[in-house]
Formats: C-alpha cells, sequence, structure tokens
C-alpha cells in the first residue's frame, strides 16, 4: 500500500511542484523516477524474513527441558549472532552511512534489490553492474535508510528517502506482513487488560483522508499548496493500542528528517485523530493528560515530559489539540522548512508495558474515585 500511495504523491505533480530538478523532465526520467519509486515502496520491507529468524530464535525456551532441542536451539542461536556480526561488517563496508552490528531490515532490503536484476540471468554475476546501480541509486537510498535512526535524511538530496518513511507511516491498515512491535504491543495490552479476541496491531485505522482531487485522469495537489493528511483511528481499547505511544513514536521517527532541507513552499501536515475511549471518558482524562502524569512519575522519562510540554504548547513542528466537547484529540506533524524538530534521545526500556500498568492503575483509582 505504500507502494500506491506514493504513486498518488508523484501523480499529484508533488515532486515538481515543490522541486526544481524534477520541473520540465523527459517521459524517460520521470519513468525512471516511477520505477525507483515503485521498486523502494514494494520492496523496502523484504528484509524482514531475517528479523522474523532471529526473532524465532529467541522464543524456543519451550525447547528448554529436552537438552538435544536445548543445545540445538543454543547453536542456532550462537551461529545466528556470529554470522550477523560478519554480514554487517560486510554490509557496513558497502553502506558507508551504516555502523552497527545487528542486522537492520532496511539494509538488509537494500542489498537484496542490488542484486535484483539478476534473477534475468542464468548465471549471476559476481556483482550488480554498475549501470543497474546507477539507474536504482534513489531507490537503494530510500529502503536502506528508510529504518535507520541515527540517519539524517535530507530531501533535497533524495526526495524518495522523505516520501518513503512518509507512506510508511501513513499507511498503517491492513499491512500484509506481521508487525512485531505492534503485536508485542497488543498482547501485553491483552494480558494486562484481557477483553474477547485479540488484535495484531494491523487493524487499528479506519481510514486515511487527504485534500487531493481527483480530475478525470489524474490526481489534483491542493491548489494552496498546503496538503493535509489524516489518520482517523478506531477506538484504541478494542483495538489494543495507545495513541500517545503513536504520537511519541512518530516524533521520534520523524526528528531525523532535516526539516530545513524542505523546500521553500512545502507545507504537509500529518495528524492522527482519536476518539476517547470510554475508560478515559468515565475518569474525565485525555490520553495527553495520563501520559503526562505517566512521564512525570520517573525521572527517566523527563525527556518524554517534556515533549508532552511542548506538544501541548503547539511548540516546534508538533500541534497537540484537544475538543473537549466531543472528546477528540488531534496530534498534528508540520513539515516545513521553517520549522524546528522537537528532539527524542530515546525511549525507556519497557515503556509500553510500563504505561500498560500505569494507565490501568490510574483508569482503576480514578474511576472508584467518580463513583
Amino acid at each position: 500500500m505504500e507502494c500506491l500511495l506514493g504513486l498518488v504523491f508523484i501523480e499529484s505533480g508533488f515532486l515538481e511542484l515543490h522541486w526544481n530538478k524534477y520541473k520540465n523532465l523527459t517521459s524517460e526520467c520521470v519513468n525512471r523516477i516511477k520505477r525507483n519509486w515503485i521498486i523502494a515502496g514494494l520492496l523496502h520491507d523484504v528484509g524482514y524474513c531475517l528479523d522474523l529468524s532471529k526473532h524465532v530464535i529467541k522464543h524456543m525456551d519451550i525447547f528448554s527441558c529436552s537438552p538435544l532441542l536445548s543445545d540445538f536451539s543454543d547453536q542456532l542461536d550462537k551461529n545466528f549472532s556470529e554470522n550477523e556480526k560478519k554480514l554487517c561488517k560486510q554490509l557496513n563496508a558497502i553502506f558507508d552511512y551504516y555502523h552497527d552490528e545487528k542486522l537492520d531490515h532496511g539494509i538488509s532490503s537494500s542489498e537484496s534489490v542490488r542484486y535484483l536484476n539478476q534473477y534475468l540471468y542464468d548465471n549471476h554475476p559476481a556483482a550488480p553492474s554498475n549501470e543497474w546501480l546507477a539507474e536504482i541509486s534513489d531507490a537503494l537510498s530510500a529502503i536502506s535508510k528508510h529504518n535507520l535512526t541515527t540517519v539524517l535524511i535530507d530531501p533535497e538530496k533524495n526526495p524518495l528517502d522523505f516520501l518513503l518513511i512518509l507512506c510508511d507511516h501513513l499507511q498503517e491498515w491492513d499491512r500484509p506482513r506481521l508487525q512485531g512491535d505492534k503485536l508485542r504491543r497488543s498482547l501485553s495490552a491483552q494480558l494486562h487488560r484481557p477483553r474477547q479476541g485479540i488484535s495484531s496491531g494491523s487493524d487499528i485505522v479506519r481510514y486515511l483522508q487527504t485534500n487531493f482531487s481527483w480530475g478525470s485522469c489524474k490526481v489534483i495537489y491542493p491548489e494552496d499548496l498546503k496538503l493535509k493528511l489524516t489518520l482517523f483511528y478506531k477506538d484504541s481499547f478494542v483495538e489494543n493500542f495507545e495513541p500517545a505511544l503513536i504520537w511519541s513514536q512518530n516524533i521520534f521517527d520523524f526528528q531525523r528528517v532535516d526539516l530545513k532541507s524542505l523546500p521553500t513552499g512545502l507545507n504537509i501536515n500529518f495528524t492522527s485523530h482519536h476518539v476517547l475511549n470510554d475508560d478515559l471518558r468515565k475518569i474525565n482524562r485525555s490520553e495527553m493528560e495520563l501520559f503526562e502524569d505517566f512521564c512525570r512519575d520517573d525521572k527517566g522519562r523527563l525527556g518524554l515530559m517534556q515533549w508532552c510540554i511542548y506538544s501541548k504548547n503547539n511548540s516546534f513542528n508538533c500541534e497537540y489539540n484537544f475538543n473537549a466537547h466531543n472528546k477528540i484529540e488531534q496530534y498534528t506533524l508540520k513539515f516545513t522548512n521553517d520549522t524546528k524538530n522537537i528532539s527524542i534521545d530515546k525511549f525507556p526500556k519497557n515503556i509500553f508495558q510500563d504505561y500498560i500498568l500505569f494507565k490501568d492503575k490510574m483508569i482503576n483509582k480514578l474511576g472508584v474515585l467518580t463513583i
């Protein structure tokens, strides 16, 4: 779906409207851009299979009662770790902005795409041709960087880098793959707040609303050049997710975008729309208020506490609004070259589990007081 979303952007004139280097291109150049985007949009997550293999080994504790199976799983873990370090060292030499001993699925995906054209040959060449690498250079850059939180995204240098992480965050429904982090969050929520059924975390959005318009044969970019993208989320209690953690995670993911390198005139508002669930209505508290209390409760969360304050003051590149009458919370990220990113250094370990426990405790405590 990320691929289709990006094609909507491209067909609307998003690139040529804002980037001079995309103006007045030949049809072949336009097709090359589309080819690069289709490759990036479709294949940026194929490296997940290596991540899943690693995580499967970590969940073989059930075999611990059998000495034979336990030894086998231990050897798998040891061999995987040794080969992972070896592979990462080789990948570090290829991608000069990647310096890690742990595999990243974006880097793995990009390395796979480097050899993609060799499926056309019966005898695979030893290395990809320079012509092929030059042809897909924009796709390789976008794929390899989309999950590296320490690598700066420079929209001026390669707009597809920015477009991929934007579309990756917009596409929050019916993903055709298992979302490990979301599943773990959902399982944790289910354990602490049991209810009928369990969500995989892949269907938490009702729909995406934009102010693109539709001509007879073309997607039309907003006339005032102010693009509005709004994700309308489902009930957070029913679907087992935490809005405040989504907001803060989005800030963390997008803080690597160099906003100053965005083209003058580009203006994108990316909004998350949440209706307050019944539990919070009963205690008359918003998601942001409860998360702020949680952050205040531990000095290790002071960075997130500062983020809460900035958000409520509509500072930097974010804007939080709460409609008390309709019980609606909206969190907006603003992408223009005259705004500044909020910086979140890191997320405390086990923050999701800790927040779930804190939230349940406060809901039960305040619920009793309001009876």
